[in-house]
């Protein structure tokens, strides 16, 4: 994988990112910003990949560098999901954003491949499946959805109450570079039957850079 700068409207933001990488928030006022990225150490006339974003008052995005379904890379913008959570739930966020076909998620319950509780079917790259599901321990398997072949798994995943994760499926199966790769929503609202946690700053926007690129 390479290396690589990012910057926001012409300015260097991230410097030397390396694949797999997911940086801290960055708090952004609203508004319109152009997305470049570069080799490292490279100016924002040896551009990589371009995009612009949009951003709202209030929104929490990931803009994420990876590869499509055919290897290419590109940049995929997502709106983090601050909804309301449940008392005691967990939220479950997937996102597909691997040189890879479409995927069956699998979870199961506790240690083994016994107690099957749900399947996000026929996720594709780039989409995302979001779902609330109760504390405990999981494992996470793929399954590619035309021939059902286990594509990667399985892997274990423990949520804690109130918090929210995102796992990405990165890399290209083509190579050893394909993993899932785990972000943590800090800055979740610990939102619960109305009552909300004000401790922490949810108001403000922001943006999280993942470069995930890999096998290329």
């Amino acid at each position: 994988g390479q290396v690589v700068d990012v910057y926001l409207n012409g300015t260097l933001a991230y410097g030397e990112l390396t694949p797999a990488t997911i940086t801290k928030p960055a708090p952004l006022p609203k508004g319109s910003y152009r997305i470049q990225i570069t080799p490292k150490g490279e100016d924002t006339t040896h551009t990589l990949l371009d995009g612009m974003l949009e951003l709202p008052a209030g929104t929490f995005y990931s803009v994420v560098a990876h590869l499509t379904d055919g290897g290419m890379p590109v940049l995929s913008f997502y709106e983090n999901d601050l909804g309301l959570l449940r008392r005691g739930r967990s939220r479950l966020v997937v996102r597909h954003d691997a040189d890879a076909p479409s995927v069956d998620v699998k979870l199961f319950q506790g240690s083994t491949l016994h107690n099957w509780v749900r399947t996000i079917p026929d996720l594709v790259n780039p989409a995302e499946a979001v779902v609330d599901v109760h504390p405990g321990k999981y494992q996470i398997v793929l399954h590619e959805t035309a021939t059902q072949g286990r594509l990667y798994g399985p892997v274990t995943f423990h949520p804690h109450p109130g918090v929210g994760y995102i796992i990405y499926a990165v890399g290209s199966v083509r190579d050893s570079s394909f993993a899932l790769l785990t972000q943590r929503l800090s800055i979740c609202p610990k939102q619960f039957d109305g009552e909300r946690d004000d401790d922490e700053d949810h108001d403000r926007d922001s943006v999280r850079f993942a470069h995930e690129e890999g096998g290329h």
